[in-house]
């Protein structure tokens, strides 16, 4: 497979995993938020809206490497008592 095709199909899967993501946290927030705190119900917009939001305010955009710890130089040992 060439690595053009393969960028588009990883596109083509972080779209309608982003999509599916947002049906079900606007399928959450429509089933139980209006009932409990009397809010109105949010439209996929909205809850797209709502998920960008969150992830600015709560950090959720974290890089990581493989280890799962964030990129740059390892953390300095502490020197041990003699």
């Amino acid at each position: 497979m060439e690595p053009i095709m393969g960028i588009l199909i990883g596109l083509v899967v972080a779209i309608v995993a982003l999509i599916v993501f947002m049906f079900i946290f606007m399928w959450i927030w429509n089933l139980v938020m209006p009932d409990v705190f009397g809010l109105k119900q949010i439209t996929l917009w909205q809850a797209l809206g709502i998920l960008i939001l969150a992830s600015i305010l709560f950090g959720g955009h974290r890089v990581v490497n493989v280890y799962g710890h964030p990129p740059g130089p390892p953390p300095m040992a502490t020197p041990t008592a003699l």
